[in-house]
């Protein structure tokens, strides 16, 4: 626990930090303002690009799972294309 918590003193340490925590502080509420006007304009109106919209909130969650299945099957090759197996 003692190597943990010295290693989060660190200066590269505490600059990655202050730096997550400004990022989340400025991407949050921003996130929130538009999210809810996205919401609340899709299930209002009727509007040119409605379905677009709607896909392109959407694709994040269909997008992550095949990221993370070809990074992880990328990782388990060797460079001729055979599994390590």
């Amino acid at each position: 626990m003692g190597y943990y918590l010295a290693s989060i003193r660190e200066p590269d340490a505490l600059s990655a930090i202050r730096l997550t925590l400004l990022t989340v502080a400025i991407v949050v509420p921003a996130n929130v303002v538009f999210g809810v006007a996205a919401a609340w304009a899709i299930a209002k109106f009727k509007f040119p690009g409605k379905s677009l919209l709607t896909t392109l909130i959407d694709l994040p969650f269909a997008v992550s799972p095949v990221i993370s299945a070809w990074s992880t099957s990328s990782c388990s090759e060797r460079r001729d294309g055979s599994d390590r197996g």
